[in-house]
């Protein structure tokens, strides 16, 4: 894969478009997006009672992406990340990965997979302004992530490449785009691969430029794909549904815009009225031809209804739990098929971010001459307890699962703390006894008398 199969490969891709998308997704997780002017209703007139109400429902409603972000993620449990033992240095090692900060590294890299597709990051030596190694570091690689693949088989991976658009105040103020590509299509798994870098091109494609900075590297970027489109850019579940995201955040908008003009009775009358000074047991004063009525609120139902409706169905394209969403909370089969999609999800989060880890905490140890490890990033064994529970239950019920086994299980959900070994020990030997058809009185320590 040499420079001018990268270009026409960059050439077909949106790459602008995914950065837009981006940007935006990132501004509702963190709370700062706000909409385009009538982007979710019609113009309205400014100074309006109606222009007032909506501004003040931008201010009041939320959008869903927070809420999904951290209902997705409440599948794993990041606090209790784990590695293998190296076969030396164990004390060195253990300590440089408490330095690295496993759980806050693998929540971002979790959010950046849900995201944007693309869950990517680098170890490596940075050097200062004078060309002199500083400390490793592990950085995630935010912005616009693509992977390069050969013509002839898409599923092998030889590059990457990462565009981030920016603010150049050099240049007036434009838009400049800052793009590297890593290219290790000649190079082994433990070979210098290629680093080219472009600090500011007007267009993220137009690498045909020779670049600003060009050198060879041993740092290789590590990742994990959610899954990749026809023109080559990841994709994620919040790309995927972000028509879902906004039609649910307008129905939102313009229900409260609705319930804030349609809360309070209006005043409706015939002829001329004093109604400047209408308030709290005080008259309306209208000519003697003329007359004044109070006009109740509208339903708004229907409204409310279209809003439970498309929360289910974000509920439903993201594989959440039943009631995640504030909807309501499916029963039965429906119920069980909404657990079981969200574990699902939550077992291929979890193998995605630990093979990430794994293969960044080995390259970071490595620049510290410290032998590798494998980092597991579990599950959240609450999200489990229920359907395992489920199973033993029908298990013992049909008599297929042995009583030991079961008295296992529900030692590993209550704890050592809370069942003891011993305790385990004298309950398995009480059974024994039982099956051999010991009388009650030798189970329990009696007299049969």
């Amino acid at each position: 894969m040499n420079l001018q199969n990268l270009v026409k490969r960059a050439r077909l891709l949106n790459i602008a478009t995914r950065a837009r998308d981006l940007e935006q997704l990132r501004d509702m997780m963190n709370g700062d997006y706000q909409p385009i002017l009538n982007k979710f209703a019609p113009p309205f007139q400014p100074g309006t009672s109606r222009a007032a109400a909506w501004h003040r429902a931008l201010n009041t409603t939320s959008n869903i992406v927070p809420v999904l972000i951290n209902k997705t993620l409440a599948g794993i449990d990041f606090g209790s990340i784990t590695w293998t033992e190296p076969e030396t240095n164990q004390d060195d090692v253990n300590e440089a990965l408490r330095n690295l900060d496993l759980p806050k590294l693998a929540r971002n890299l979790a959010i950046e997979y849900k995201l944007g597709g693309a869950a990517s990051v680098i170890a490596q030596t940075p050097l200062d302004e004078n060309g002199v190694a500083l400390p490793p570091t592990v950085t995630i690689l935010r912005g616009v992530n693509l992977p390069y693949t050969e013509a002839a088989d898409p599923t092998k991976i030889n590059g990457w490449y990462r565009a981030i658009e920016y603010i150049d105040d050099t240049s007036e103020g434009k838009l400049r785009w800052w793009v590297e590509v890593y290219d290790w299509s000649n190079a082994g798994p433990t070979d210098p691969i290629r680093h080219r870098v472009w600090y500011s091109l007007p267009d993220p494609t137009f690498l045909g430029f020779q670049p600003d900075d060009e050198f060879d590297s041993i740092a290789r970027p590590r990742y994990a794909l959610y899954g990749t489109g026809t023109d080559g850019l990841p994709t994620s579940p919040l790309i995927a549904n972000m028509g879902r995201i906004f039609g649910l955040y307008a129905t939102e908008l313009r229900l409260a815009t609705s319930e804030e003009l349609a809360a309070y009775p209006m005043l409706l009358t015939r002829g001329e009225s004093d109604v400047e000074s209408v308030g709290p047991a005080e008259s309306i004063a209208v000519e003697s031809d003329g007359d004044a009525r109070w006009m109740e609120p509208g339903n708004l139902e229907e409204l409310r209804q279209q809003v439970k409706l498309k929360r289910d169905q974000v509920r439903e394209a993201f594989n959440l739990p039943g009631g995640s969403l504030g909807n309501d909370t499916p029963s039965g089969e429906a119920l069980q098929e909404a657990n079981r999609g969200f574990m699902q999800e939550s077992r291929s989060l979890a193998s995605a971010i630990s093979g990430v880890l794994s293969d960044v905490a080995t390259d970071y140890l490595a620049l510290l001459n410290l032998p590798g490890v494998r980092v597991d990033v579990p599950i959240e064994r609450a999200y489990m307890t229920n359907l395992q529970l489920d199973i033993v239950e029908l298990g013992l019920k049909y008599g297929v699962l042995p009583e030991k086994v079961a008295a296992r299980r529900f030692q590993q959900f209550l704890g050592e703390g809370a069942f003891s070994d011993e305790e385990l020990a004298e309950f398995n030997e009480t059974l024994d006894m039982r099956e051999r058809g010991a009388t009650p009185g030798q189970l329990f320590g009696v007299d049969d008398a």
